[in-house]
């Protein structure tokens, strides 16, 4: 974590900062912080970040889902996320981050939630 998400240079005020499959591999306390660090550089009512990732369905979600679930959280402690974990996350880190759309099929891997800055 410290090597990447802190000593990494990241650009001053780039239009989108995009985390592709990042964030379920971190427990929350790290994601928290790396997204501490990208708001550090993004300018207001400019920048938008998008993160894609799985959002875990709030009821049956499916046995592949769980199962990936589990792994992640064994391996490096991170998790997938419900679409109110991942608001929950965000607005932890910064109130200054809304979120303007979801992307996606329902039952992908691979959505997209955009964040505005404020």
């Amino acid at each position: 974590f410290r090597i990447f998400f802190v000593l990494t240079r990241v650009n001053l005020g780039a239009e989108i900062y995009f985390l592709s499959h990042i964030l379920h591999d971190w427990p929350s306390t790290q994601c928290v912080k790396i997204l501490q660090r990208l708001v550090e550089v993004m300018k207001p009512k400019h920048s938008r970040l998008l993160i894609v990732d799985a959002i875990v369905p709030e009821i049956e979600a499916s046995r592949s889902i769980i199962a990936f679930d589990a792994v992640v959280n064994i391996v490096a402690g991170g998790m997938e996320r419900t679409r109110q974990q991942w608001l929950d996350l965000v607005s932890t880190a910064t109130p200054r981050l809304t979120l303007a759309k979801t992307y996606g099929e329902a039952i992908s891997t691979n959505q997209i939630l955009e964040f505005l800055f404020e």
